[in-house]
């Protein structure tokens, strides 16, 4: 349910990838967002927000299907405005978090 990281090396610093590894929830961008949606028959979806208007919800959910909700059928929604992505501060050693960003940076995209 995440971004795609196949071209990461040619979009991001390695300053901007260390901080997203240790501290995810600074940056998380509008495309990267996902929203809680609570339906009137008592269920839940969670998913990567698409689109919100004031007639309906779109997501991705966790299945990568995409899901439309209509206001009418919804007690409400949320869009959460942290990552799904926890910190590693605290879990990786500053030698591991240099060897993600490292691995994070080689991937390039390709012209095809």
């Amino acid at each position: 349910m995440g971004p795609n990281l196949s071209d990461i090396g040619d979009r991001r610093t390695a300053e901007r990838l260390q901080r997203s590894i240790v501290a995810p929830d600074e940056e998380v961008l509008p495309e990267n967002r996902f929203v809680s949606v609570a339906l009137k028959d008592g269920t839940t979806v969670r998913g990567r927000l698409l689109n919100h208007d004031a007639l309906s919800v779109q997501l991705i959910d966790a299945k990568e299907q995409l899901r439309s909700f209509q206001t009418s059928a919804m007690s409400g929604y949320t869009i959460l405005v942290k990552g799904l992505m926890p910190s590693f501060a605290e879990k990786l050693s500053v030698p591991q978090v240099a060897d993600v960003v490292a691995y994070l940076l080689s991937l390039k995209g390709t012209d095809q």
